[in-house]
Formats: structure tokens, C-alpha cells, sequence
């Protein structure tokens, strides 16, 4: 129980880590584009 525990956590917090790193990279894109495309 304990260990199944603590694997569904560091699931849980690899994917809320992955999620803000998408954001930058979709606002950096868009920044690209703003600054290619005036």
C-alpha cells in the first residue's frame, strides 16, 4: 500500500512538472512567432 502510495506521487508531481515546462515552451514559441512575424 505504502509503496503504491509513493509511486502514485511521484507520477502525480513528474506531470504537474511537466505541464508549466509545455506553457513555456508554447509562450516561447508564440513570442518566436510575434518577433518573426511583426
Amino acid at each position: 500500500m505504502a509503496v503504491g502510495q509513493s509511486v502514485r506521487l511521484q507520477l502525480t508531481h513528474r506531470h504537474r512538472e511537466q505541464a508549466p515546462s509545455h506553457f513555456l515552451t508554447v509562450l516561447t514559441l508564440l513570442g518566436l512567432r510575434i518577433q518573426i512575424y511583426p
